[in-house]
């Protein structure tokens, strides 16, 4: 597995950002980002997650090794994202370094969750029961079959509103339209 700092190397060059612009956007000096390429420092976690922000990656993009995955997930063989003390439970739907990614995400019990947003855009859809969106104070009441499209960096609250449990597919685009 290659290391962390060439990861990092590797990503910014193939997305043509500079050592300057990520230091811009990151606020970390140019000679701290040079030396976590070359993996004579180590960032931090909250560090390493606004590197993450202006790649437009995860952190987990960093730390799973590069490998050909199949093009099909069967439900016996997703991979869980994280589980929250049986309430909710995310699992990845593709694996990869892939444009698109999709989830799964299964509410359990109706406690309100909350998102500070995320660097991408993501298209849901319920596949089963009900739940409710809050978004820029506007609630949306979704049932089985409706989507909802959320922006990059939205804050938005849902919580599961059927008996049973609430089941949504998730889109990401996790590459931006045009990077600025």
């Amino acid at each position: 597995m290659s290391s962390l700092g060439k990861r990092i190397r590797e990503i910014r060059k193939n997305k043509n950002i500079t050592l300057q612009e990520l230091s811009e956007k990151t606020g970390l000096s140019i000679g701290f980002l040079s030396k976590v390429e070359r993996d004579l420092n180590s960032p931090n976690l909250a560090n390493l997650y606004k590197i993450c922000q202006v790649l437009h990656i995860q952190i987990n993009d960093l730390l799973e090794e590069k490998k050909e995955y199949d093009i099909c997930v069967k439900k016996a063989d997703r991979r869980v994202i994280y589980e929250y003390k049986g309430i909710l439970k995310n699992e990845a739907a593709t694996e990869g370094d892939r444009l698109i990614k999709g989830t799964i995400l299964t509410m359990i019990s109706d406690v309100e969750h909350h998102s500070a947003g995320h660097f991408y855009e993501e298209l849901g859809i319920v596949l089963q029961g009900s739940c409710q969106f809050i978004i820029n104070g506007k609630k949306y009441v979704l049932e089985k079959g409706d989507t909802i499209y959320i922006e990059a960096n939205t804050p938005h609250d849902f919580k599961k509103l059927s008996e049973e449990e609430c089941i949504t597919f998730w889109a990401k685009a996790e590459k931006p339209r045009d990077f600025k």
